[in-house]
């Protein structure tokens, strides 16, 4: 029986044949069955639906017009954030009002723009190497851009070319790994250093093919350029299979051996390009008409512990003659696969020692304690304080992350709200384990500093013997109870923190923790055109500046602020009487002139600042002051 209401009683005349329908309606409606031919059947509502009358003619609303509607939908159908759409509607305006040309008229147009930008950067190459496997022949697929290549990208770049540094830095407390290649280098060649990022977390999926990317990074670019997500930052170079899983073969040595043989294969595609300048040297014209000769070399590599197992364990092989697995990383000049591999505090800490061990342990003992612990650890999470660069989680007990930038901001957070739940009283076990992860964060805060002293590293070195003694009292209270084995190389890592620091510097020129790199080539070709858009908008902002505005501007320049505290934005000078009387109504403001007397002899003293024969300065109420209404804190 029909449920709709289709038919009047009139059709019931209809004669009764095999494609005719029969409605019948509940006995309460009084409505007599109607009968409805095939070609007429569901028509009758259709048609009662558009004789309606249309009473809203605004149908938009609450939009303005319906074109804010057009766009609002359009928006939220392509998930635009925040700042996506606010460029989007200053673009939409900017055309509206006359002040930029647009040409555009459909996707097509968009997709041949991009394919005439692309060339403008070398683009990634297919390889297909064949690996033997037990009488077979296992092929694999590669993609790379030719290293050598992407290098000249860099140098020929015109906004990188003047920050490039080619004589070899040493800092006091640092022995720094390129002081001794360039040693090695002819008199008039320089060292042009990569550093190499490899790792299975950053896994993803094109097509069927799952493979993980090679990051490279110029270590002769200055940190906050290598490290920074521009043109100059950190690049995906390559993109390397990964033998798939077999639960027949897994654990066996010959199917060990074959994935680092296809890692190894693999990572010659990518070296090919610089093998030779490596030997031979490169001539470059610098922007300053200055030739340098330039030797290509691999300065650090961060590989998954999978591969990094087996490179260092070939130094004692290798000089007996002997490797199971022939290491591409030698045939580049000048690079020692041995010296190069680095603590990586993102890999090793923030996804392996919290993420993986310290942060799931910690799981194991809340739900021990049951569901209310758990509900009150997410609860104080979410109201835990809202910081710049510091993420908020509502919820982080019954959810997974992936995310090295998340998980170490989950650990920041974790000791504040676990310590009243994983107490001496309620789990004697999971309040020894809080202690040694309160060890972990002191002493990471120490391993990610980007300046270092001599007392740094003392501090950071005597941590981490707290930190092993409060490793060791977790595992020996948990007595018969111990299960997890904690000698995994991500721990052992750990002692290799502080040498790598002293060796090649501090943390952040081996930490790729803040990238966000893709493989897509018109992303990079973006990078490139904006970059130049920028540099061309900078060029003309000055020539319209006054000499005052451009001396002001100078000190705003692009380096990033490396201090403690700076102060911006000045207003205009005004006498001390002024800044008295233009703030009665504030207590704090009464008899200022008295107040900053003393706050400023005070200073002076506190800081040995030299007077020439004054011991106390004495402003009068027509000397004038600067405000500053911004202010920039690095927090160390």
């Amino acid at each position: 029986m029909s449920t709709g209401i289709i038919g009047t009683a009139a059709t019931a005349a209809v004669p009764i044949t095999c494609d005719t329908f029969k409605t019948k309606y509940h006995p309460n409606s009084r409505r007599a069955p109607a009968i409805e031919t095939f070609s007429a059947f569901g028509h009758s509502i259709e048609a009662e639906a558009r004789s309606l009358p249309i009473v809203d003619d605004e149908p938009w609303q609450p939009f303005m017009c319906h074109a804010d509607f057009e766009f609002a939908e359009l928006a939220h159908q392509a998930a635009l954030n925040k700042d996506q759409t606010d460029k989007m509607l200053a673009l939409i305006w900017q055309i509206t009002e006359g002040h930029a040309k647009f040409t555009f008229k459909s996707h097509a147009e968009v997709s041949k723009a991009w394919d005439r930008a692309a060339t403008q950067m070398m683009p990634f190459e297919k390889h297909v190497i064949s690996v033997p496997y037990k009488k077979e022949e296992l092929k694999f697929n590669v993609h790379t851009r030719p290293l050598w290549d992407w290098a000249l990208d860099l140098l020929q770049d015109p906004s990188l070319a003047p920050h490039f540094i080619w004589d070899v830095q040493r800092l006091s407390l640092v022995v720094n790994s390129s002081m001794h290649y360039h040693s090695s280098l002819p008199n008039n060649g320089v060292p042009f250093a990569f550093i190499l990022y490899t790792d299975k977390t950053h896994l993803t999926s094109s097509g069927h093919v799952k493979a993980y990317p090679v990051i490279a990074h110029c270590e002769n670019l200055p940190v906050h350029i290598r490290n920074g997500n521009g043109i100059g930052g950190g690049r995906v170079v390559g993109w390397l299979p990964i033998v798939p899983t077999d639960s027949s073969e897994d654990g066996k040595l010959s199917y060990m051996n074959l994935k680092c043989v296809v890692w190894h294969v693999a990572f010659i595609k990518l070296l090919e390009s610089i093998i030779l300048y490596s030997k031979t040297g490169f001539a470059h014209i610098c922007f300053d008409a200055v030739m340098q000769w330039l030797y290509p070399l691999i300065l650090l590599l961060s590989a998954d512990y999978e591969e990094q197992d087996h490179v260092p364990g070939e130094a004692v092989l290798k000089a007996h003659g002997l490797c199971p697995v022939a290491n591409v990383l030698w045939e580049v000049e000048n690079s020692n696969p041995h010296k190069m591999l680095s603590f990586d505090p993102l890999h090793v800490n923030d996804i392996g020692n919290w993420g993986t061990h310290f942060f799931e342990e910690l799981k194991i003992h809340v739900k021990a304690l049951g569901r209310e612990a758990e509900v009150k650890i997410d609860e104080q999470f979410d109201t835990f304080l809202q910081w710049h660069n510091l993420n908020h989680f509502k919820s982080v007990m019954k959810i997974s992350f992936s995310d090295g930038n998340k998980l170490r901001d989950i650990a920041k957070q974790m000791l504040y709200a676990a310590q009243n739940i994983l107490t001496c009283n309620e789990d004697t076990v999971g309040y020894v384990l809080l202690q040694c992860i309160a060890s972990y964060l002191q002493l990471t805060m120490y391993i990610v500093l980007n300046v270092h002293t001599e007392a740094t590293l003392a501090a950071g070195e005597a941590e981490l013997l707290v930190f092993e003694m409060h490793l060791h009292a977790y595992i020996d209270i948990q007595g018969e109870d111990f299960t997890k084995n904690w000698n995994f190389p991500k721990v052992h890592a750990l002692m290799h923190a502080f040498p790598d620091i002293c060796t090649k510097g501090a943390a952040c020129n081996f930490n790729v923790a803040n990238q966000v790199l893709k493989l897509d080539h018109i992303s990079v070709v973006s990078e490139l055109v904006r970059s130049r858009i920028s540099h061309l908008n900078e060029d003309q902002c000055k020539c319209t500046m006054s000499q005052g505005e451009l001396e002001d501007n100078d000190t705003l320049d692009d380096q990033p602020f490396l201090g403690h505290l700076y102060i911006g934005a000045p207003q205009i000078p005004v006498t001390l009487t002024a800044v008295e009387e233009g703030n009665t109504s504030n207590r704090a403001f009464q008899d200022f002139q008295k107040k900053f007397t003393k706050f400023l002899n005070n200073f002076i003293v506190s800081n040995n600042i030299p007077l020439d024969g004054v011991t106390w300065l004495r402003p009068t109420a027509n000397n004038k002051v600067v405000s500053f209404v911004y202010i920039l804190l690095n927090v160390y």
